[in-house]
């Protein structure tokens, strides 16, 4: 008899451990999460930035990890614009959205999406650089001997891109980019900022560290061509965001497989970047604080 509660005492003790594995397993990749207020699709939002299929391109194995990892289809939507993004956000037809830091800020005010992880860098940092570049052919060494030519932004929309050289501009040169440039202009997207101070189109281009190295592969030119002339400090990543309304359950199963993605090293790799962190709000703020101290082109 004792022999026999002996076997069913150590049965027991099989079976708890089995479900508390099991059960943390679950927690931790969102198995155990009542998905019946779930959607059946989730949709994510894109600014096709590299040109909608590079980007689809570049976004496919993280769109494959978070189906598998959710289980749930994971439809990319390529938004013409930030308008056609935030409308998405608002009408409920985005769940999640990739956005840039300078669209989060703006977003958050008229959709009150809310962040849910940000893109980490090779190194693990929690950001990216923005710098102001020439082609070396042009022979500018630096950034005085760029005064009177060509200067290419991205988009009014774009902290790396537009927002934080301008401010350098304005509070460290005491001049506005448009009183230092021959012209200004905005080329629409970082690719076609880095096409352009290669074909000799601007003397020079600003876009940031992650995605003047992404261009130049895309664009079969070598990042040694270019030379940089200002560097800023760390600008905090692109978030991921979601809309208001979505299930708590679902946002905290997505923020996991985001997290979970740095163990996939083939889609790190394609991504170009170190994986997702935790953020918050106020992560943020530096951008708030330069957009309110930086003029818009008129």
């Amino acid at each position: 008899m004792k022999r026999i509660k002996n076997i069913f005492r150590r049965l027991f003790l099989i079976l708890l451990l089995f479900f508390l594995v099991d059960g943390a397993r679950g927690l931790l990749y969102g198995e155990a999460i009542d998905k019946a207020s779930w959607p059946s699709e989730i949709s994510i939002g894109f600014i096709p930035s590299l040109g909608p299929k590079e980007t689809l391109k570049k976004y496919q194995p993280l769109i494959e990890h978070l189906e598998k990892s959710l289980g749930v289809k994971v439809e990319p939507v390529m938004a013409n614009d930030y308008v056609m993004l935030g409308m998405g956000l608002t009408k409920n037809i985005i769940d999640f959205a990739y956005l840039s830091p300078k669209t989060y800020i703006d977003m958050k005010l008229i959709t009150d999406c809310e962040v849910i992880a940000i893109e980490l860098d090779k190194d693990g940092k929690r950001g990216t650089y923005s710098v102001l570049f020439t082609s070396k052919e042009t022979g500018i060494k630096d950034l005085t001997q760029a005064r009177g030519k060509v200067l290419a932004f991205t988009s009014p929309d774009s902290a790396t891109g537009y927002l934080v050289p301008s401010n350098y501009f304005l509070k460290t040169l005491k001049q506005s980019p448009e009183q230092f440039a021959s012209k200004v202009v905005f080329a629409g997207s970082h690719l076609a900022v880095v096409e352009g101070v290669a074909k000799g189109k601007y003397a020079v281009g600003a876009t940031n560290d992650k995605d003047l190295s992404r261009s130049a592969e895309i664009l079969g030119i070598k990042p040694e061509q270019f030379q940089i002339l200002w560097k800023s400090d760390l600008i905090p990543g692109a978030p991921f965001v979601a809309r208001k309304g979505l299930p708590e359950s679902l946002k905290k199963a997505f923020y996991q497989a985001l997290l979970s993605l740095s163990q996939n090293k083939s889609a790190l790799n394609t991504l170009g970047i170190g994986g997702y962190g935790p953020a918050k709000d106020s992560d943020f703020d530096i951008l708030r604080d330069l957009s309110k101290s930086s003029s818009r082109p008129p």
